[in-house]
């Protein structure tokens, strides 16, 4: 019996060790990518503004030319609506390459995580989906930083909604303990997850939407893995998606 003991404190400290190093590992990609995400937006935001000034510049000299030529005043305003369509979007991208880079260091603080939750879905201006929440009947206590779980169940929350368009989102939050953790999963009845590139969903600038930065799931994880936890994601028994946020319990 003794021997049976020890060999399990062994194989649950090993698992822990290897987990450890596993969110380790994932925090300095994490940092790399975000310094990649700040020099992409520093090379992309430079040039926007000449570009822009000097096609403005062109639209007000070719303001005089219906008149006198028609067909290369109409060419100008189809370029123009091009231009500054693609100029917004690469603003778009600039932004939330910059909001990215400057996530800002967790500072957490004692909360419960099931009131926590409890509040979100109350006063979550979550369009387009339909949010329930199952909680255990006593407190989960934690450290947490507020504004940026918040971001976390807003993230997974709107990746739900998107994957159900256009139909709308049945997204279900369950909260449970697991040994020393609290767990928050956040799953949806949509189309689930794609069996190509799944082991790369955390990572930054990894999407599989035709308009999507891929950066939603990697603040996700970021923030999660400050806040000393880990997520993982599979499909949802009976189809859909399942994001596990795994944090640790506060000691009492």
């Amino acid at each position: 019996g003794e021997v049976r003991e020890l060999v399990a404190a062994f194989n649950a400290m090993t698992a822990d060790l290897a987990a450890s190093r596993e969110r380790a590992a994932a925090a300095e990609r994490v940092a790399a990518w975000r310094e990649v995400a700040r020099r992409l937006a520093h090379e992309i935001k430079n040039p926007l503004t000449p570009i822009q000034l000097a096609f403005q510049q062109l639209e007000a000299r070719g303001a005089a030319l219906p008149a006198r030529d028609p067909d290369f005043a109409r060419l100008l305003a189809e370029a123009g609506e091009i231009v500054r369509e693609e100029i917004g979007t690469l603003q778009r991208l600039v932004d939330e390459f910059s909001g990215f880079a400057r996530l800002p260091e967790v500072r957490a603080e004692p909360a419960d995580l099931a009131e926590f939750v409890e509040d979100f879905r109350r006063t979550s201006p979550l369009e387009g989906a339909d949010l329930e929440v199952a909680a255990p009947g006593g407190p989960l206590p934690v450290s947490l930083d507020r504004a940026l779980m918040r971001r976390v169940l807003a993230n997974l929350c709107r990746n739900a909604v998107e994957a159900a368009r256009p139909e709308r989102a049945r997204v279900r939050l369950e909260l449970s303990r697991r040994g020393n953790q609290a767990l928050l999963v956040v799953e949806d009845r949509g189309p689930g997850l794609p069996a190509a590139g799944r082991e790369r969903l955390f990572d930054p600038y990894f999407t599989t939407k035709p308009e999507g930065t891929g950066l939603g799931l990697a603040v996700v994880r970021k923030i999660v893995l400050q806040h000393g936890g880990d997520v993982a994601a599979a499909d949802r028994p009976g189809g859909g998606a399942r994001f596990t946020v795994a944090l640790p319990l506060a000691r009492s």
